[in-house]
């Protein structure tokens, strides 16, 4: 696969079109017809016991089965070779001729070389699948040696699951493998790196928001004639994707805040002078776009009161802007956790208006728009 700007860690390969190439569509209870349905199961009954604390050992050991396993299944050898002239060009392309957007294009690629993501015109069910696969296993060995909340293992564990699920269409049966004995200490050359877990934290959360983005498509596109339940399991997925990318944050940042502030804050500061915001993120973008069109296109065909919803669409939409209000609080909590009351990379040279703060704006924003909908 392509290089990232970190020497370690593959570049993220994703679509510029709106669609992703998935094999299946399935409800949203869990991975069923994923190649990965065992160490699964194994893994969710450690996380979700209703009879005891969870083992820490045991579910980092599945962990790293699980990580293993899926290793193995990748295989991929990716010839496409990327430049920041490409990337520019393709993100031309995919953002057409809206003068917003066309503006914004530098940001966006700013952000995408940073992070190691280039955009592809030609994206396969293949590249999807390879893509998913490598970004997951990558994520569940780093996940072996963080202290994440139990419920953001969960997050991140469910969100895997639906992108293994819906990219690998190939019915393919791989290698269960045996239990892996997990150790204290890091290992290879990359383990412990702070700079490589937040990349690779943001490719889980570009993967997640693409998949999130993708069922919030799918489901407006069959609003006005696919049966309620199934309009509600899309919107469900989306929301369980939504929150993959939220825990993903969590583990990208999982580290002291002298190290954030020492190693990685820097890093990206060295890409451009002043860095750069997550405003410059266009899968979070694009996935917002999804979301207000989607509440559009509901509102058109069932009426603007969620009164006039079906009661399992109803629940599915105020289930996913109660997870989009509490993503942007746990954002916040990150930013609080990282730089306290300093302000944002954007702002350190200029007023100082603390990241907290915007972040904070942002999301009573958020609430109050999307309050709009859900009071209607």
């Amino acid at each position: 696969m392509p290089q990232s700007t970190h020497p370690n860690l593959p570049r993220l390969l994703l679509p510029a079109s709106s669609d992703l190439p998935i094999a299946h569509q399935q409800n949203s209870d869990g991975a069923q017809g994923s190649s990965f349905d065992a160490e699964f199961r194994r893994l969710n009954s450690l996380l979700n016991s209703g009879e005891t604390l969870p083992d820490a050992d045991s579910i980092r050991s599945e962990l790293a089965r699980l990580a293993a396993s899926v290793k193995s299944a990748t295989g991929y050898v990716d010839d496409h070779a990327f430049n920041g002239l490409e990337l520019r060009n393709n993100l031309s392309v995919m953002l057409g001729d809206v003068d917003n957007e066309r503006r914004r294009l530098e940001e966006f690629a700013i952000y995408d070389e940073y992070f190691g993501v280039s955009r592809s015109l030609a994206y396969s069910r293949e590249d999807l699948a390879a893509n998913v696969k490598e970004t997951v296993s990558r994520l569940f060995d780093d996940l072996v040696h963080s202290l994440l909340n139990m419920d953001d293992v969960a997050a991140l564990v469910h969100a895997s699951q639906v992108m293994l699920r819906d990219s690998d269409g190939a019915g393919e049966t791989y290698q269960d493998l045996p239990g892996v004995a997990v150790g204290v200490n890091f290992e290879g050359t990359y383990m412990g790196d702070p700079e490589y877990r937040w990349r690779l934290g943001h490719h889980f959360f570009a993967l997640a928001a693409e998949f999130s983005r993708h069922y919030l498509i799918t489901a407006t596109g069959r609003l006005s004639d696919a049966p309620p339940d199934e309009i509600a399991d899309l919107i469900n997925l989306a929301r369980h994707s939504l929150r993959g990318t939220t825990a993903a944050m969590w583990h990208a940042s999982n580290m002291s805040q002298s190290v954030y502030m020492e190693r990685v804050r820097p890093s990206m500061e060295d890409v451009q002078p002043g860095g750069f915001a997550g405003t410059q993120n266009l899968d979070y973008e694009r996935l917002k776009n999804a979301r207000t069109a989607a509440i559009a296109k509901a509102c058109e065909i069932y009426g603007s009161s969620l009164d006039n919803f079906p009661p399992a669409v109803r629940e599915a939409f105020i289930a996913h802007c109660e997870a989009e209000i509490e993503d942007l609080e746990h954002h916040t909590l990150i930013a609080a956790s990282k730089v306290n009351m300093n302000p944002s990379l954007l702002h350190k040279g200029g007023a100082a208006f603390p990241a907290v703060e915007m972040l904070r704006v942002m999301a009573r924003g958020r609430r109050e728009e999307l309050d709009m909908f859900l009071d209607a």
